[in-house]
């Protein structure tokens, strides 16, 4: 396996830092009357967990998501299928949300936040997170990291960010996290430097001289939703040295041939709305002669319950502008009835 330096960031390392944020739990006396808080090492696993693949992992059996928890906190290697971070699959989908700006993973990530996180602690887990990914020297200076719902700012600039919202940052680090290092074993060094035990069968606590997220200034943190979650544009990229770049946004083939055809199907639209008047009364005319043929010739052999009338018409469509659209009717319509 590859040695890391510290500070560095994967899988485990951000789960340690996400606990650091947590919530405090509640009284015994509350939690008797309103049940189980899940404030608990399990219980933001199994939350990690929803975000990221949408499934419950509260249902895991026995004593397997305790186990698999305490694992993945202290970086090292345990838990198999029940632990989804590194699965090819599970990685692939979540890049797929991501880059749809789905709103059921924004929804997702503003649950785990409204469950787990402290709030008062969030300005110091972005700040903890910023810092970790500007020393971590397996982080590209230019790794775009989303600082809202339409900018990202390369990893180099993060710590010049004075406003932040927290649901797309940690969308965007976690995203990160799963598509180069999703594993919790190559951050043991980074959790043996944060985390220490008073012996060897004690909790692992945060070292009280751990000041990770000092270098950072203070950054205004928010968990504002857009208005419309569904309607999320397509983000820009931001620098804070005055760069802006708006990406291409790559339509799909069903897009390219609808817009394509659009204006010619339009056209031809209206140009068979300005002759249907004359179908309607070339059929009419059908119609009778087909109802007096059956009248004078009752006694002939019986005829087909229907008859083809056949228009033949030609339309010519030509648009000058900026997608130039030729279209020739001189084919046949043939009518049943």
């Amino acid at each position: 396996m590859t040695t890391y330096k510290i500070p560095h960031l994967c899988g485990g390392t951000l789960f340690d830092l996400l606990l650091e944020s947590m919530k405090p739990r509640r009284k015994a006396r509350n939690k008797l009357d309103g049940g189980t808080d899940g404030l608990t090492l399990p219980g933001m696993f199994a939350g990690l967990i929803y975000v990221v693949t949408g499934e419950d992992a509260s249902s895991f059996p026995g004593d397997t998501l305790r186990k698999c928890a305490s694992n993945f906190k202290k970086c090292e290697p345990g838990g198999g299928v029940y632990v989804p971070f590194t699965d090819p699959a599970t990685i692939s989908a979540f890049n797929s949300e991501v880059q749809r700006k789905n709103p059921d993973l924004l929804n997702r990530m503003s649950g785990f936040i409204d469950a787990y996180l402290n709030i008062s602690k969030c300005e110091w887990l972005v700040r903890a997170l910023i810092e970790t990914m500007q020393k971590d020297e397996a982080i590209s200076d230019t790794t775009m990291i989303a600082i809202d719902y339409e900018h990202k700012v390369p990893v180099r600039e993060l710590h010049t960010v004075r406003k932040l919202i927290l649901q797309p940052f940690l969308i965007s680090v976690l995203n990160y996290v799963l598509q180069n290092c999703p594993d919790a074993e190559s951050g043991k060094g980074t959790f043996l430097a944060w985390y220490s035990q008073a012996s060897a069968r004690a909790e692992w606590k945060f070292r009280a001289d751990n000041n990770i997220g000092d270098s950072i200034d203070p950054i205004e943190v928010t968990c504002a939703l857009p208005d419309n979650i569904g309607s999320i544009e397509s983000e820009t990229t931001y620098s804070t040295e005055g760069h802006t770049v708006t990406p291409t946004v790559e339509q799909s083939d069903d897009d390219v041939i609808v817009e394509s055809l659009g204006a010619a199907l339009s056209i031809f639209a209206e140009a068979l709305e300005a002759n249907k008047h004359q179908m309607a009364e070339q059929i009419r005319a059908n119609k009778k002669k087909h109802d007096s043929h059956e009248t004078n010739d009752s006694s002939s052999e019986p005829q087909a319950s229907s008859e083809t009338t056949i228009i033949q018409h030609q339309t010519n469509v030509i648009q000058n502008g900026q997608k130039n659209v030729n279209m020739t009717n001189n084919g046949t319509i043939n009518i049943k009835f």
